[in-house]
């Protein structure tokens, strides 16, 4: 069983792994056999990944040959001293777990550090195993917890000469009990357990263990070695928490030629993500090299990382990037031609973010000539967006004989600018060989600005079996130099010696030398200039030695960066929520560059969430730079810091500062600025409801959704708003409605609501006040906020914000105040009106005023508000336009008819610009005829003799109107109020001006139809009755008196054209008929007089004395209207005496009609003691009469 450990450290400058003492863990479940730690792995902020490995007792090892336990395990140490374990069955081929040693272990699997919590497995597959050339080279993604993620094929596996060759990589293997014991493991060949376990060291010391089975052929367990430990499952560090898992897969795992180089991500609990299939494996002369594989971090681990694969003319590489949920993106590959006589070869991150390739060539001639070049090295470069990689550049070259370019050491520098390549150079003499060591400082251009030689005269000589003396660079200045060689007695033995550059020496440390380590030698730099060196491991626990490397540059500097000299907030420190700028200052002048600076808050589960990120050029707005070049300010939006009582950290790119005189980027800061924010008290709001926009491509993406995905739209972007401010899930909601925005022309954008909740739970949190503030920060600077990053908030409008809904009396206040003074003015002037003119129907400049509010509300609810929610909008428009036409028609048709008489001529003469303004207000509602014939404040112009039969179409029209625009109008305005996100003012009032019309037109309406239902009123009186129930008293009485003349006008101009003969008789008859109406009339009252009348005497019980009398004189008016007619087709020698028996009819309706009560006599009594009654209240009696002949 083979135990593969990922130790994954999270380190900081207050980590307890330092100073010179131990570190030991015992794992949780022991093993069978001794483990031994073989390889290792940095992340950025100091996580290690280590590979240990125990031979299985129950295989036969043969050096160099060795069978491990199919697993991958993880052990996570951290800083504190923890460990926690995590085993991974990768279910990968089982020639994965085969090692062989061929000039080295020879491991399929390897690991690689991703970010913190997850590393990369590099593995390998094969269609045959038993065919080389079917190899391919995988890789796979895990977490700390062994989760898997994104898998990748790399290429195909190197084979050289028949022989493959797995990347070495250094692994912790343990015996693996499990293995079927017909099975040997030679030794340098080792079968692994098929798990892969890693355990994670926080900063406090703590450790957590995570074992995860990648579920990866049997073979990626397989550890060989040629020329190296060939291990085929391999591990890489991404960003924090995260790691690369290389291993491989095969169709046929006994055909190399099928193998395929996968790699996954996995985080540091086990998840898996992402899987992908990264090549073919490298099969070269039949031998599988899974060591022919590197991975390389970029200097930013949150951008990914370069894939290089050497092959035998060419290297071929693939660049990747991780989305935020993890998944590979393959952002350009390529192949690159192998120089020349080519002895070396390094790969680097470079401090702009991109990638350089150093290959240094040597043709070891004898020619001393001063003119001839024996070995020259060049850095291929290439920027983080670039396709491919530029054409080479030359940074070194040497004319000595004999010289060969052995080895290259490169990497950041740490204290100065740029890039540092360090170069191994030997030259061979016949009787032996000597080492010279040369640093050079370079640019990304290729450009050198240093070439230091370093002594090797203070270092001892090492043994013939050693490594040779390889180099490491202090965080703090200065180079590690460090040899491992053999001891078969107690493992592997290192010199390490201390190189520093300031004094160009080497310095000692104060340890037995040469120290022993595990049989893999590992040692490790930390962050914090901390050194860990690994011990002999017993059989169930493994252990570092720890040591202080002395800081050789400025040990004051707390930033890991030496080009900054303060920072404002500084480290640790404490500033107020309500601060607006950062400063950076530097020690030598700088320009800005293409990086960002990010800004983030730590939450109580330790999670990173960016507030605010700022780019070097592209936002100009926000950073600047003072006049002298050292110190750059950024603006901070108010959100930023916003949080009270909270911890932030800030990230600067290596690539957001540039040396002003080099124009090389700067390195950046990472996981080092942290600070806190000051306690607040929070002001506690109710819960509010408000708006958001989104773009014009967020409303097609929406709209293009079903409505199970749109309902997830708004809970994904509920989720996602919730982690961004960051508040709880609990207190955001939303009804999902939306409305189109029409007050934007250009594009079609839709309104989403969104509701912040003030809860209980929510007292120790943000206020619904501030997280609607920091809501609507964030969106209006979306391009440098979380906004812009997630999936669904980036598709919601910085140009609109988040707008609470307001009130809509604060926000239309003057608006109703408005409306509110027009009211009373309209009832001022019907008070005065009715004091010019009491018998006047007055009301009607408040039925005037709400007849044109209606209408107009209604134009600007189509206009302005119809196309919001566009299912409504041809609704609206054909039940308003519809009325319009129908109440237009009818209206010209009723004054069409009307005209038919003389008096209605008459008047319309006299007042065709009033009838005309009111036939266009008709259009609009029908009833605004009815003011025309209101006698208003005794205006003549509304004392228009309207005929009942008109008033009988006005009636029916405006029941008509009543079911095709006011409910329609009503419903419609329901169902907007229904469906909108905000609403305003105009479908407000368009709704109440509504609900107030229909109200008055239904019960008014349904008041006259019961009238004029009653039993005979049809048949003895086709007045408007109810006209006359919904007229004040006075009003009525003035409306019959109008009545009246109208119908004794027409009378007269018909007796006008009677016979002359008869014109005296008949007049004196008309005059005895006259005096005869009063008497009648009171008859008519007498108890029993019911009996002998025909009319609707029942009518006549319900309406006042006042008003009946007035509905009389109507009814008085109508019956001579109809003699008159009929007697135009009578016999001329018959007209007198019609005209007599008409009238006195007339005079009976007329009488009973109003008179029909005891009190109604006694007032009329009254009237003539007080003088009230006068000839002139009845028109139709002769002026020539006096009140004392009544």
């Amino acid at each position: 069983m083979i135990l593969l450990i990922a130790w994954i450290t999270i380190f900081s400058l207050t980590s307890s792994v330092s100073g010179l003492g131990s570190f030991t863990y015992n794992e949780m479940n022991p093993f069978e056999t001794k483990p031994q730690i073989s390889k290792y792995l940095t992340y950025f902020d100091g996580t290690v990944v280590v590979r240990i490995i125990n031979v299985d007792p129950n295989k036969i090892s043969l050096d160099p040959e060795l069978w491990v336990r199919p697993m991958l395990s993880l052990r996570i140490i951290y800083p504190n001293g923890t460990v926690s374990e995590m085993d991974k069955d990768l279910e990968i081929p089982e020639f994965n777990w085969h090692i062989t040693q061929v000039n080295g272990l020879l491991d399929p699997v390897n690991i690689f550090a991703l970010q913190k919590g997850y590393l990369l497995v590099r593995y390998f597959n094969a269609s045959n195993p038993d065919d080389l050339n079917t190899y391919e080279e995988w890789g796979r993604i895990i977490d700390w917890n062994g989760n898997s993620y994104n898998e990748v094929y790399f290429s195909k596996a190197y084979i050289e000469n028949g022989i493959w060759n797995p990347t070495a990589t250094n692994f912790v293997s343990n015996v693996n009990p499990e293995k079927d014991p017909n099975k040997i493991s030679l030794d340098p060949e080792l079968w692994v357990r098929p798990m892969l376990s890693l355990r994670i060291i926080y900063p406090n010391g703590t450790v957590s263990e995570m074992d995860k089975d990648l579920e990866i052929p049997e073979f990626n367990w397989h550890i060989t070695q040629v020329n190296g430990l060939l291990d085929p499952v391999n591990i890489f560090a991404l960003q924090k928490g995260y790691l690369l898992v290389r291993y491989f897969n095969a169709s046929n795992p006994d055909d190399l030629n099928t193998y395929e180089e996968w790699g996954r991500i996995i985080d540091w609990n086990g998840n898996s993500y992402n899987e992908v299939y990264f090549s073919k494996a490298y099969i070269e002369n039949g031998i599988w090299n899974p060591t022919a594989t590197n991975f390389v971090s970029n200097v930013n681990p949150e951008k990914g990382f370069i894939k290089i694969d050497w092959r035998k003319n060419y290297v071929e590489w693939q660049q990747y990037t991780i989305d935020d949920t993890f998944n590979f993106i393959k952002l350009s590959y390529g192949n690159l031609p192998v120089l020349p006589n080519i002895t070396a070869f390094n790969v680097m991150g470079t401090v702009d973010e991109g990638y350089s390739m150093i290959m240094g060539t040597s043709t070891n001639s004898s020619n001393d000539s001063p003119l001839e070049i024996n070995a020259v090295v060049y850095a291929f470069t290439k920027g983080y967006n670039d396709r491919q990689f530029g054409a080479p550049k030359l940074i070194y070259q040497s004319n000595l004989a004999n010289i060969t370019i052995s080895d290259i050491f490169s990497g950041i520098s740490s204290t100065g600018i740029g890039q540092v390549c360090t170069l191994n150079i030997t030259q061979n003499f016949v009787t032996g060989s000597r080492n010279y060591y040369v640093k050079l400082n370079f640019l990304s251009s290729g450009s050198v600005t240093e070439i230091i030689p370093i002594p090797l005269d203070y270092l001892p000589v090492l043994p013939s079996n050693s490594t040779g003396w390889l180099v490491a660079s202090i965080p703090y200045g200065g180079y590690l130099f460090y040899s491992r060689f053999p001891d078969e007695t107690v493992g592997i033995k290192v010199y390490v010696y201390y190189f520093d550059e300031y004094k160009n020496k080497f310095r000692s440390w104060k340890s037995p030398e040469p120290m022993v380590l595990n049989l893999r030698g590992i040692f490790i730099i930390l962050p914090n200039n901390t050194m860990l060196l690994t011990q002999i491991e017993d059989f169930n626990s493994w252990s570092f030695s720890t040591v202080d490397i002395p800081k050789l540059a400025n040990s004051k500097n707390n930033y890991s960066n030496f080009q900054v000299d303060f920072t404002s907030p500084s480290i640790n420190d404490n500033i107020s929520t309500l601060t607006n700028t950062i400063t950076i200052t530097y020690y030598d002048p700088v320009e800005l560059s293409d990086g960002n600076i990010t800004i983030y808050k730590i939450d109580n589960s330790g999670n990173n969430i960016i507030r605010q990120f700022v780019n070097g050029i592209k936002s100009t707005d926000f950073c600047s730079i003072s006049d002298d070049g050292l110190t750059i300010t950024v603006k901070v939006i108010k959100s930023t810091f916003s949080n009270p009582s909270s911890q932030y950290y800030i990230k600067v790119d290596s690539n957001f500062a540039r040396s002003q005189t080099y124009k090389e980027s700067l390195m950046g800061i990472y996981n080092i600025w942290k600070f806190n924010t000051n306690t607040s008290e929070e002001i506690f709001a109710d819960t509010i409801s408000g708006v958001l926009r989104l773009t014009a491509e967020g409303t097609e993406y929406y709209e293009n959704l079903n409505s199970t995905e749109k309902s997830k739209f708004f809970f994904d972007l509920q989720i996602e708003l919730s982690k961004i401010i960051p508040v709880d899930i609990k207190r955001l909601s939303s009804n999902e409605k939306t409305q189109i925005d029409t007050t934007v022309s250009s594009s079609r954008q839709i309104l989403v609501s969104l509701n912040i909740l003030n809860i209980e739970s929510s007292k120790e949190e943000k206020s619904v006040a501030s997280i609607v503030d920091d809501l609507n920060e964030m969106i209006k600077y979306k391009s440098m906020t979380s906004i812009s990053l997630n999936p669904t908030t980036k598709y919601l409008d910085g140009d609109f914000g988040f707008k609470p809904k307001q009130n809509l009396w604060d926000e239309y206040k003057w608006k109703f105040s408005g409306i509110i003074l027009t009211l009373v003015i309209l009832v001022i002037l019907s008070l005065i009106a009715k004091k010019m003119e009491s018998k006047g129907h007055n009301v009607v400049i408040l039925q005037l005023g709400l007849i044109i509010f209606d209408f107009i509300m209604d134009v600007l609810f189509v206009s302005q508000n119809g196309k919001v929610i566009e299912v409504l909008y041809i609704p609206s428009v054909i039940f308003l336009t519809v009325p319009i036409g129908i109440n237009t028609i009818w209206a010209f048709h009723i004054i069409s008819y009307e005209n038919k008489s003389k008096a209605f001529l008459d008047w319309f003469s006299q007042h065709e610009k009033v009838a005309s303004v009111f036939t266009i207000l008709s259009s609009a509602d029908i009833e605004a005829l009815r003011i025309l014939h209101s006698n208003l404040a005794g205006f003549k112009f509304f004392q228009a003799p309207i005929s009942t039969k008109g008033k009988n179409k006005i009636f029916w029209v405006s029941c008509l109107t009543i079911f095709v625009e006011d409910i329609p109008q009503l419903i419609i305005q329901l169902m907007y109020n229904h469906s909108v996100v905000t609403y305003d003012i105009i479908p407000l009032l368009a709704l109440v001006s509504s609900c107030i019309s229909l109200l008055i037109n239904i019960i008014g309406r349904l008041f006259q139809a019961i009238n004029s239902c009653r039993p005979g009123a049809l048949e003895h009186d086709d007045q408007d009755d109810f006209q006359r129930l919904q007229t004040p008293v006075t009003e009525r009485s003035h409306a019959s008196e109008e009545s009246i003349s109208h119908s004794i006008d027409i009378k007269e101009e018909n007796e006008k054209n009677s016979d002359k003969n008869n014109s005296t008789r008949s007049s004196s008859k008309s005059s005895f008929q006259e005096k005869k109406l009063l008497f009648q009339a009171i008859n008519s009252c007498r108890p029993g007089a019911l009996e002998h009348d025909d009319q609707d005497d029942f009518q006549r019980l319900q309406t006042p004395v006042t008003e009946r009398s007035h509905a009389s004189e109507e009814s008085i008016s109508h019956s001579i209207d109809i003699k008159e007619e009929n007697e135009k087709n009578s016999d001329k020698n018959n007209s007198t005496r019609s005209s007599s028996k008409s009238s006195f009819q007339e005079v009976i309706k007329y009488d009973g009609d109003e008179f029909n009560t005891k009190d109604t006599l006694d007032r009329l009594k009254e009237m003539i003691e007080n003088k009230e009654f006068t000839v002139e209240a009845i028109p139709s009696l002769p002026k020539n009469h006096r009140e004392s002949d009544y």
